[in-house]
């Protein structure tokens, strides 16, 4: 059963013998099972780092949208900049950069133009509402994006392609240029129709290893998306907590939320990296100016991370914003 913790309330609890530097460990580190009361120090350490003064330099926003991978840094989180959002229809535009690739498998390009691969109406109502706030400036897409390479295979699905077919796709040495161009087509579509700027950030810009996901935790930021200019970046800590999933909820729903928590955690491989001697941490980083945690947010969380049991740990952090 996944554990939700609130703030630590005692000091002890904070500090302890276990010196400075990075307050997280890898499995490694647990030459013993059975220490629990150690990893809830590590625990409430990485907690309190959201009291600190200086958190407020970790929640300055450049406002573009980008992909929740732990290997982006900055800016309004969501799946794929939201390339996996629900749509009115999945199919292919006629003019994909990469049409001539897909047709060469006997792969039919339905859509009129590149607007059917965007949102619903309801979730590009959301997006067109934070941009009119000045709180989106912008979109991204990455290189390796494995929400782009979700997408596809979603559509795939959908058309009925065989799969004898789309294994031959992948196995295409192509295949990983066919995901990128996707990724960029979906972001520069959305982008244009918010009219906002595109922006494209390549591997080595990324702040992780070609096809390495080592995520050790999930942020999940209320308060990014809800101002304009304040989002949460793990990356300005660095050492002092994980490095991790970061989403905004106000970019989408929560039903979107949910499911990509799960997703992540499959793609973190929780199952085969954390224990629950080591856990993977659900951080909700809740609104210290207007609590927006709900018995609900709670509940779903714990749905979307309860086929990992004790190796996943929820914990709720209300950050220091104040001038």
């Amino acid at each position: 059963m996944t554990e939700v913790y609130g703030e630590p309330t005692e000091q002890e609890d904070i500090e302890g013998e276990f010196g400075e530097g990075s307050v997280f460990l890898s499995q490694k580190d647990y030459p013993e099972k059975g220490q629990h009361d150690f990893d809830m120090k590590r625990i409430n350490r990485i907690s309190q780092v959201f009291h600190k003064p200086e958190i407020k330099e970790a929640f300055k926003s450049d406002g573009i949208v980008k992909c929740m991978d732990g290997g982006t840094e900055g800016g309004l989180r969501m799946a794929g900049s939201g390339v996996l959002l629900p749509r009115k229809q999945l199919a292919l535009p006629r003019n994909h950069p990469m049409a001539d690739f897909f047709q060469g498998f006997g792969i039919e390009l339905t859509g009129e133009s590149e607007k059917v691969l965007l949102p619903d109406d309801d979730y590009l109502d959301i997006l067109r509402d934070l941009t009119l706030k000045n709180i989106i400036k912008g979109i991204s897409a990455h290189a390796e994006c494995g929400a782009a390479n979700g997408d596809l295979g979603r559509i795939f699905q959908t058309l009925g392609v065989a799969q004898q077919v789309v294994a031959a796709m992948m196995a295409d040495s192509r295949w990983q240029s066919v995901v990128d161009a996707h990724a960029a087509f979906f972001s520069e579509t959305l982008a244009n129709e918010l009219k906002v700027n595109y922006s494209w950030i390549p591997l080595e810009e990324m702040s992780r290893e070609s096809h390495g996901h080592k995520e050790e935790a999930f942020y999940v930021d209320l308060i990014g998306g809800t101002r304009p200019d304040v989002a949460f970046d793990s990356s300005k800590l660095q050492d002092e907590v994980p490095n991790g999933f970061t989403i905004h909820p106000a970019l989408s729903d929560w039903a979107n939320v949910f499911h990509r928590i799960e997703i992540s955690l499959g793609i973190a491989k929780v199952e085969k990296r954390f224990t629950p001697q080591n856990p993977f941490v659900v951080f909700i980083i809740d609104d210290p100016l207007h609590s927006r945690v709900t018995k609900e947010i709670i509940h779903g969380i714990k749905n979307a991370t309860k086929k990992f049991g004790d190796c996943v740990v929820i914990k709720q952090v209300a950050p220091n914003l104040k001038n």
